[in-house]
């Protein structure tokens, strides 16, 4: 299985991941437009996506593993911040 990477340099997407009552858990991130089209392979509805999620708790960790990727070839992952209204 193949890194998808991304055709623009730097452009932020705003989105918003939604609760699934069904599953009851926060299952669904919905793709705007714009980051289809930095990744249009994602429009195939026959594709088998997979992701990585890797948490950091420190930048310096963050950093030591992107050296180490970088060092393998690997292509620049995507950052995805995760914000919230916590009460």
């Amino acid at each position: 299985m193949r890194y998808i990477q991304a055709f623009k340099e730097k452009e932020i997407i705003l989105g918003k991941v939604s609760y699934h009552n069904a599953s009851q858990a926060w299952t669904i991130i919905r793709f705007k437009k714009e980051f289809l089209l930095q990744f249009p392979d994602l429009r195939n509805k026959k594709g088998d996506f997979h992701y990585e999620l890797i948490p950091f708790l420190y930048w310096d960790e963050l950093m030591d593993y992107l050296q180490r990727e970088r060092a393998k070839g690997k292509v620049p992952p995507n950052l995805l911040w995760l914000k919230g209204n916590i009460k």
